[in-house]
């Protein structure tokens, strides 16, 4: 696998979790990690760590950490920049 070809099928799917990247290429998490970096370090790919549980906080049931990779055609400016509010005291 090459990063165009990473880069095709992310642009084609536009999110996909980790797990389901890793497979469809047949590599580790830790490669796609990797080979990902690229992709983020050009703004072209987001990660999103999304906790998947019942959604009551209560931390009794098995709440999964799912990695959600997103590409980006145009990197999103507000998480470039952050808006800071300042108060007068």
């Amino acid at each position: 696998m090459s990063l165009i070809e990473l880069k095709n099928y992310l642009r084609q799917q536009k999110q996909v979790t980790l797990t389901d990247l890793a497979n469809h290429f047949d590599t580790e998490l830790d490669t796609m990690r990797a080979l990902l970096a690229h992709w983020q370090n050009k703004g072209k790919v987001v990660q999103i760590h999304h906790h998947n549980g019942c959604g009551k906080g209560c931390g009794g049931c098995c709440q999964q950490e799912i990695e959600i990779v997103r590409w980006q055609e145009k990197p999103d400016s507000a998480a470039e920049f952050p808006v800071v509010f300042k108060t007068n005291h």
